[in-house]
């Protein structure tokens, strides 16, 4: 029956039971075509019918699917009282098609093949309620077309105008063991980067829903045997305009299969003037007329990165607008002293937020001194480029009765003074300000009730988007679509700019759009609003890709307005999904390998998950990837009761990491207030002399980095070489959704390494070395088909030393089986080591 307080479709147990079975018909329709065979099973049991995924092969393997509802949809009552999050997930078990197979009439369940590359799946008057007041008609299509199944629908509500479709997933595939041996089964899931979940049956303990554009960086999940096949599929939504969806994977209860599908959220027009209009809109969802994408399920062998591969080629040929701008090293904007820094300095300031900034050359402990010092130290060996983030330092006031951020770092006396100085310093490329205009986080005069109304997120109980009820005006969640707002972050960045003023020109050319300002979510405020105010949300009703193009919108007028006394202006997003590439610097979460160390909020929702650099594999040449510093404080955080010079190991495996992985390293800065209250590292911060080694190990990095630009900003990532070096113990810990921590200790090498092709074509092998207790030596081994070395074509070896690159006597052939490379010996203290492949 439908649940009138949470509106999800759910079927009355009672009306679909079925009495036992006195005779069973199964049939399987089967298409085929290019190499791949798909098969749907319908089965008649005592008049009544369920229908499944079979199978999928292709590739010379078959992938077969528990028994389970292939489609599920959530019918809602827009402006019905919403209820707990625990009420909605035990009913989400029972939401038709999320669940096990759920019998219907037989002659309501069909399947037709239409072609012999194509069939359909078609559902007809499914109840809404045990009384029939109203029913869904559901048609799902699959069709063959250059070797993977293309999947779309178009489901419609009958009989009640109260309700609306607001989401249907399809297609729901359960995929049964691809090994026997239970870690060698592997889930890949694009969540903040990409995570692995080995033996996924284990590792699920409930239903995770994330959202794309947001937490979900790219559309491609996948499933693979990491066993002699290497076989597996991949779930791609083909949508290169960031339309709104769900990434969902969960157990299936009582077998041993899980699930993993994609969510479409459903919207209505704009261009539709009143609240009927809408509604009729929205009890209809055909999702190659709305979405404008479509989805593909395909069999692959491989792994992650396989799975990459192929998406990457369906992203660059699909015309895909996060693409447009083309690869860094032909990028006009931003310029290319912005898109090669060596290393960003996150810092804030110690003391009274409201006392002016200090500025005596003389003083050791002014802000100026400490600053202008630590870029000295830096730039000894070499001058380096460096990206300032001004970290708001902010006065506490009360607002509705929360407290809010007030006073921000720019705003301090003096500050513009210092950015005068700072603008002066020939390695200063950028100076960005971090702060959260993307969501409801500053006072304003407004009153707080009529900004709901103009600027908040809606959801389809008509309530606004709260992320913590307890700092209720603080969390609302803000909408991109909302002229209001898109006008406030317009004028709050120019009034940042104008207050940032150094001699004419702002003093910082870059702004942090961090909370919700970089992530989709879906706004119903246009149903709830008089037709004469709909322009004050003018977007689509839910779903849609208003999100994505809105934030899109936002940073070109940015540009516009400031693109003569900021030229630069490349905004930061703290989400680092594709839909970002053309606009932002993208950052994100880094996870340390091999997990997250200092995330533990529910957001962490794959417990002992390893993440991988996917993000970083798919679009490393063609995205401005920002700093995420890891410092002492925030390993101290987690770490209280670790050694000092364990916490310092951390850190250097969390900087090395950042280095090999393509990322703009940074090294976090709090200054001294004289008392050391708020500083993260032994204090004065160039005074000690065992903090001062410690920055000479970073200062080493960065001028390690800025030795191979070609490689570790302009270059694409390869599959990263097997290294054999020496392992150190370290314990880690991990943190699930029920918020306890736990602990697991890993043998980590002491030497991590990654492969990248060069603009120009070149191979390389960039290693970063994090232990400096003794020398180090690897060993690395690589196919040369990963990195396209040619058949028939020698290869030699070069190692960067000395600032040249020098011949080795070691040669690898083209068409060679895991081929060794040279040996690397690390002298003491070196902390990284770079190599090259030229043809003979």
């Amino acid at each position: 029956m439908i649940n009138r307080i949470t509106g999800l479709v759910a079927i009355c147990v009672g009306c679909l039971a079925a009495v036992v079975p006195t005779s069973t018909r199964a049939e399987s329709v089967t298409i085929a075509g290019q190499g791949v065979t798909l098969s749907v099973n319908r089965t008649v049991a005592d008049g009544r019918a369920t229908c499944c995924l079979e199978s999928l092969s292709g590739l010379g393997q078959t992938i077969r699917f528990e028994p389970h509802n292939l489609w599920g949809a959530v019918v809602t009552e827009p402006g019905a009282p919403a209820t707990t999050s625990t009420i909605v997930r035990a009913e989400r078990d029972n939401v038709f098609g999320a669940g096990a197979l759920t019998p219907l009439p037989a002659a309501q369940v069909s399947v037709v093949k239409t072609s012999p590359q194509s069939l359909a799946v078609r559902f007809r008057d499914v109840p809404m309620d045990a009384t029939g007041g109203g029913t869904l008609d559901f048609e799902g299509w699959f069709r063959i077309e250059n070797g993977v199944v293309l999947c779309d629908f178009d489901a419609r509500l009958k009989g009640d105008p109260r309700r609306i479709v607001e989401r249907v997933t399809f297609p729901i595939l359960t995929p049964l063991p691809l090994s026997r041996q239970t870690d060698r089964n592997v889930l890949f899931y694009p969540l903040t980067g990409g995570l692995l979940l080995r033996d996924p049956w284990q590792g699920l303990k409930s239903r995770h829903e994330t959202n794309y554009p947001g937490f979900i960086d790219f559309q491609t999940m996948a499933y693979y045997a990491e066993d002699g096949t290497r076989g597996g599929l991949t779930l791609t939504a083909r949508d290169p305009n960031g339309y709104y969806k769900d990434f969902n994977v969960r157990p299936v209860k009582g077998a041993r299969a899980f699930e993993m599908s994609i969510s479409h959220a459903n919207y209505a027009p704009k261009e539709l003037a009143d609240r009927a209009a809408m509604m009729d809109s929205l009890r209809r969802f055909d999702l190659r007329e709305k979405g404008r994408y479509t989805v593909a399920l395909a069999p692959f062998t491989g792994d992650w990165m396989d799975a990459c591969d192929a998406y990457r080629v369906w992203a660059e040929s699909s015309g895909a607008p996060f693409l447009a701008a083309g690869k860094l090293g032909a990028r006009a904007h931003p310029s290319q002293a912005v898109i090669g820094i060596d290393y960003s300095i996150p810092f804030r300031f110690g003391g009274d937020p409201m006392s002016p900034v200090r500025l005596d050359p003389n003083d050791p402990k002014s802000e100026w001194s400490q600053i202008a010092s630590t870029l000295d130290f830096f730039n000894q060996g070499g001058p380096l480029s460096v990206e300032i983030v001004l970290i708001g330092n902010f006065a506490k006031t009360t607002f509705q009765g929360n407290a809010n951020d007030n006073q921000i770092i720019p705003f301090r006396d003096g500050m513009d003074t210092l950015l005068q100085k700072l603008r002066r310093l020939d390695c200063v490329r950028q100076i960005t300000n971090n702060r959260d205009i993307g969501n409801w986080n500053e006072p304003v005069s407004e009153d707080p009730e009529m900004m709901w109304r103009v600027g908040m997120i809606r959801k389809a109980d008509g309530n606004v988007r709260v992320v913590n009820p307890a700092l209720k005006y603080r969390t609302a969640v803000t909408c991109t679509g909302a002229p209001y707002i898109h006008d406030r972050r317009l004028a709050f960045m120019a009034r940042d700019f104008a207050r940032s003023n150094a001699s004419g020109r702002p003093g910082h050319n870059n702004t942090v759009l961090a909370g919700k300002g970089s992530r989709a979510e879906p706004c119903y405020a246009p149903l709830f609003l008089d037709p004469k105010d709909l322009p004050l949300h003018h977007h689509d009703v839910g779903g849609g890709n208003w999100n994505a193009t809105g934030y899109r919108r936002l940073v070109n007028d940015v540009r516009e307005k400031f693109a003569d006394v900021a030229p630069d202006y490349y905004p930061g997003g703290e989400s680092s999904h594709e839909q970002l590439i053309d606009t932002s610097i993208v950052s994100g979460r880094m996870r340390l390998w091999p997990f997250d160390l200092t995330m533990h909020d529910e957001r962490n929702w794959i417990p002992g998950a390893e993440p991988v650099p996917a993000f970083t594999y798919l679009y490393h040449d063609y995205a401005v990837i920002g700093e995420r510093s890891l410092h002492r404080q925030g390993v101290g955080k987690v770490y209280a009761d670790s050694p000092p010079e364990d916490i310092r190991r951390r850190v250097r495996l969390r900087g090395a990491e950042s280095v090999i992985e393509g990322r703009r390293p940074g090294f976090y800065l709090f200054l001294d207030d004289g008392t050391g209250s708020s500083a993260a590292d032994p204090v004065p911060a160039l005074g000690d002399e065992a903090y001062r080694r410690e920055m000479a190990w970073y200062r080493d990095l960065y001028h390690f980095r800025h030795d191979h630009l070609e490689f570790l900003v302009y270059g694409r990532m390869l599959r990263p070489p097997r290294v054999e070096c020496e392992r150190r113990r370290m314990i880690f810990k991990d943190y699930g959704k029920d918020l306890k921590p736990r602990t697991k200790t890993i043998d980590v090498p002491t030497v991590l390494a990654t492969a990248w092709r060069s603009p120009g074509g070149q191979v390389g092998v960039v290693m970063a070395r994090w232990s400096d207790t003794s020398p180090d030596k690897a060993l690395f081994r690589f196919d040369p088909a990963d990195w396209r070395l040619e058949a028939g074509k020698t290869y030699r070896w070069e190692r960067y030393a000395d600032g040249a690159w020098k011949t080795l006597p070691e040669t690898v052939a083209g068409g060679a089986r895991d081929a060794a490379g040279p040996a690397v010996e690390f002298a003491a203290g070196e902390v990284g080591a770079a190599l090259r492949l030229a043809a003979d």
